[in-house]
């Protein structure tokens, strides 16, 4: 959904298809068990199949019974599927992605008509893969549900009221908009805040389209941080709606902080807060 891609031609952010995976490659899961591609069973020596995968094991290659790395592994496929999800533009999904499916390392997988390449349906039944599956239904509706997060325009990053609220607006750790000089530092928190109340176009009816807003918390960094949430005019106050650091998010009290207070994001976890 990058305007400086796409906005030049008169195209909107439905022109970009993001994903994280595709139908060639590793799985979701594989993407964060496996560094390395295991095509043995195609019979090419391994040879088959591309060496760049962009992937992490989280400390173990292949399955494991270290309940940290599984947990680990877990917590990044809940990252992953968030922040596409939140993201401007059509989201693709592989199949099966949204529990957990496995090609046990296979990026190739074309030739294999067996368990590799199959949908293991009995994976909705796995207490380790249901939560991923809940999740990912929970953020579909959530997009559904909230045009912000589906925007059919660009962002323009410009204040549109005299209070100075923006459309968009990038925040540091330190609850603090970003300057020029922050988008070149190293840093491992990243805010973003999205208006509901500015969102061009008119709806079915012809009314003006407003949302609720939001506050996108993504801290790549393996230890806890604390982000203090922006205050006036951006909101009084705060109510979580998505915590990645969850294993289980339905039933789950949205807590509630003021603005202008810190919160604590645990390491290598995406939050998504209502702003009130």
């Amino acid at each position: 959904g990058s305007s400086d891609l796409y906005a030049w031609g008169g195209r909107r952010p439905y022109a970009s298809v993001n994903f994280v995976t595709a139908h060639d490659g590793f799985t979701l899961r594989d993407m964060v068990s496996y560094e390395r591609k295991h095509n043995e069973a195609n019979g090419e020596g391994n040879r088959d199949g591309t060496d760049d995968n962009r992937s992490w094991n989280c400390g173990a290659e292949g399955e494991t019974d270290d309940e940290d790395v599984r947990a680990l592994r877990r917590r990044q496929l809940r990252n992953l599927l968030t922040t596409l999800l939140l993201s401007t533009g059509v989201p693709m999904l592989v199949a099966g992605d949204e529990m957990g499916r496995t090609q046990r390392g296979s990026n190739n997988a074309y030739c294999q008509d067996n368990e590799i390449s199959w949908v293991d349906w009995s994976l909705l039944d796995d207490p380790d893969w249901r939560p991923l599956f809940e999740l990912t239904s929970r953020l579909i509706a959530l997009r559904h549900r909230h045009p912000v997060l589906r925007r059919r325009a660009f962002f323009s990053g410009r204040a549109h009221s005299a209070d100075g609220l923006r459309d968009l607006a990038w925040f540091t750790a330190r609850g603090t908009e970003m300057t020029e000089g922050d988008w070149y530092a190293p840093a491992a928190t990243l805010g973003m805040y999205l208006s509901g109340r500015d969102i061009p176009g008119r709806d079915e009816r012809g009314a003006p389209i407003t949302d609720d807003s939001f506050l996108a918390v993504l801290h790549a960094g393996d230890r806890p941080v604390d982000f203090v949430l922006p205050a006036a005019p951006w909101a009084e106050r705060y109510e979580v709606v998505v915590d990645t650091d969850r294993e289980e998010q339905s039933g789950a009290p949205g807590e509630e902080y003021p603005a202008g207070a810190p919160i604590r994001v645990p390491g290598r976890t995406v939050l998504l807060l209502r702003a009130g």
